[in-house]
């Protein structure tokens, strides 16, 4: 019994991942085709607020490609690196759209605005979303206290899930 409910929460895990890697990515094609922009990953990409904010303002009034970074792309609640490229993508929109700068209470702020988009997708108390407030917000407050990421980001939502349920 105990073997099927583990293959059942891994199914439902796998599904949740792949809905959100399909969720970000189609929300960042979209975003690039209505400004006639694209994305792509760099392990050089800026990570200042400022700097981002002057690209972005840069590439959509000239064209052309931002840059979102490429490291820590592995072992994340995305099911491929490109997921969590238009991810990222789609995270610094926000920051950039709302003027809400990188420290703590303003990416907190970011991370309730993705868990309120995932829970009118998916559902209030979905994976999706239980998963995505792992990612925005209890990595933030992580990140707030060890000033680093986790190692394993997908361990570390997995964990963070389990203490929420």
């Amino acid at each position: 019994m105990e073997n099927l409910k583990a293959f059942n929460y891994q199914f439902a895990l796998d599904k949740a991942r792949y809905n959100l890697t399909k969720y970000y990515t189609n929300k960042a094609e979209s975003l690039c085709k209505v400004l006639g922009i694209g994305f792509a990953d760099n392990p050089l990409a800026s990570e200042n607020y400022h700097e981002i904010v002057n690209e972005w303002n840069t590439v959509i009034n000239n064209g052309g490609v931002i840059q979102v970074f490429s490291g820590a792309s592995e072992n994340t609640i995305f099911t491929h690196k490109h997921g969590n490229y238009a991810f990222r993508f789609w995270h610094d929109f926000l920051h950039v759209k709302h003027n809400l700068s990188f420290e703590h209470e303003c990416e907190v702020l970011i991370g309730y605005m993705h868990v309120s988009e995932i829970e009118k997708e998916f559902g209030i108390d979905s994976l999706e979303s239980k998963l995505i407030r792992a990612d925005t917000i209890g990595q933030t407050d992580y990140y707030r206290k060890y000033r680093k990421f986790p190692d394993n980001q997908l361990e570390f939502c997995k964990a963070y899930i389990q203490i929420l349920n």
